[in-house]
Formats: structure tokens, C-alpha cells, sequence
């Protein structure tokens, strides 16, 4: 006689097997710890490390970079910088050295989302309020220097002064102006436009003449890209890279600098990109 297995007895069976199982892989899948770069010489080590280093951010206006906390692409559990970057001669240069931990704002420690915050503070920091002053709390490791002679203590550093922005920002916005032009001019000047040429989208963006050269030559650039593209079965780039120079083409050479649009040979109808 065959005997009725009911759904309540086949719960009750993978319920027990269950929790007879060793419970390892629940410990896998618990969150990471957020590290605390001032302890254990954690500092130092990722401030080495270049799969830290090449996923740092840009600290806006005062020429560093830093690494900051990610879990799952967001900053929110961040409540430390570490500086990976200084430029020379700029706002950051003598003042911060790669390998130093920001851990707050005006002699507090941050208590929220650390890239957010540190935003927030450039922004006061250009007022005309504030002088361009950026008041930080930051840890160093090491021996003392002549201007520091501890492991955590406040710094300033000095920035522009740029006003505040619009309620409209970046629209009828002096500010975002200023930080448009500035942009374009360094850009320009150091003729590096960055990942996928994004720099000419800035250039572009500031419809401005002195740079309508520069935007039509790397759009021919661009062409060139595409039509190779044409002419294989495969590109060697990524499809970031095929995307944004076919993107750029009709509105770099027909919306801004007003002449015709540079014509593709043999335009390919699908493209099969590597290391897509």
C-alpha cells in the first residue's frame, strides 16, 4: 500500500535537513565588516594596492583622491577617506600625502555618508562666508612632519572662492558657470580627455568657439573608430568605448560647431565589441 507524502511533510523534511546543515554559508553572506583604516596599518596597505587605488574618487577642487568604503556600489556605511593622490601645486599639495585618512569635517567626525559630506563642505567652503576654507580632521601614519607632528589632528586647506550655487544650479548659475569654464580651459590645456573622450562632450557642452577645432577633430577621430569598426567582425574595445563615439558624432558635428556631418563609410549595422 502506497503511502500520500503530503506538502506539510515534505516542508517538515527540508526544514530538518536544513537545519542540520552547518550554517557556514550563512557566514558568508553576512556584510563585511566596514574596516577602520587607522588601526592595523589598514591605511597603508590599501593605500598600495592598486585594485584600491583604481577605484578611488576625485575629491573635487582640492587636487587629492581617496578611496572611501563600498558595499554594493554606495557609499553610505563610508565614514573615512583615504587620501591615494595629491597633485602637485594644488589646494591638497603640502597639506594632505597619500596615505593620510580623513576622518571628519570642522572638528567633527563625519557621522554620515563621507563622500556626500565632503561634497557638502567644498560647497560651504567656496562661499564667500567661508573664504575658501575647508577645516578637516585627519589621521596621519608615521613619523611627525614639521607642520604635523601628530596622528590626528586638524588641517585646512584653502580653496577658491567660487560663491554658492542657484537654486536652479546648474541652470542661471554663476557658480556652475565658473566650474564649466574652468573645466574646459584645464581640459583643453592639458589635452587629455579622459575615459571614452568624455572631456569633448565638456568642451561641446560649453558651446564655445576657441573649442570647435578641438570637438571636430575628435569627432573625425570618432569616425575613424566607427567606420574600423565596419570593416571587422570585431572591435579591440569595449562597448563603452563603440557607444560614445557613434553617440557623439551627429551632435558634435551637426548641433554645435555647426558644419556638416561627418559621413561614415560603409556605417556597420551591428558591431560585435570585445570585452563587452
Amino acid at each position: 500500500m502506497k503511502t500520500k507524502r503530503t506538502p506539510g511533510c515534505v516542508g517538515l523534511t527540508l526544514l530538518t535537513l536544513t537545519l542540520g546543515m552547518p550554517l557556514s554559508w550563512a557566514a558568508e553572506t553576512k556584510p563585511p565588516e566596514v574596516p577602520d583604516l587607522t588601526r592595523d596599518g589598514n591605511a597603508a596597505k590599501l593605500a598600495a594596492d592598486k585594485n584600491v587605488t583604481s577605484h578611488d574618487w576625485n575629491l573635487g577642487p582640492t587636487g587629492a583622491r581617496g578611496w572611501m568604503y563600498l558595499e554594493e556600489g554606495l557609499t553610505d556605511k563610508s565614514r573615512q577617506i583615504l587620501i591615494t593622490m595629491v597633485e602637485t601645486n594644488s589646494p591638497a599639495d603640502g597639506v594632505l600625502a597619500v596615505g593620510d585618512v580623513i576622518l571628519g569635517l570642522d572638528g567633527k567626525p563625519f557621522d554620515q555618508d563621507a563622500r556626500i559630506a565632503f561634497g557638502r563642505a567644498i560647497d560651504t567652503a567656496e562661499s564667500e562666508r567661508q573664504k575658501g576654507v575647508l577645516p578637516l580632521i585627519v589621521w596621519r601614519n608615521g613619523p611627525s612632519t614639521p607642520r604635523r607632528a601628530g596622528k590626528q589632528q586638524p588641517v585646512a586647506l584653502t580653496l577658491k572662492v567660487m560663491g554658492s550655487y542657484s537654486a536652479t544650479a546648474p541652470y542661471d548659475c554663476a557658480k556652475s558657470a565658473k566650474i564649466l569654464d574652468e573645466g574646459c580651459r584645464y581640459i583643453a590645456a592639458k589635452k587629455d580627455y579622459g575615459l571614452f573622450s568624455l572631456g569633448a562632450l565638456v568642451l561641446l557642452a560649453s558651446g564655445k568657439e576657441e573649442y570647435k577645432a578641438t570637438v571636430q577633430a575628435l569627432t573625425r577621430g570618432a569616425a575613424a573608430f566607427v567606420e574600423k569598426a565596419a570593416e571587422s567582425d570585431a572591435v579591440q574595445g569595449s562597448a563603452w568605448d563603440g557607444g560614445y563615439a557613434s553617440s557623439t558624432l551627429p551632435a558634435a558635428t551637426r548641433t554645435r560647431t555647426g558644419g556638416s556631418a561627418t559621413r561614415i563609410k560603409n556605417p556597420p549595422k551591428l558591431i560585435k565589441l570585445k570585452n563587452r
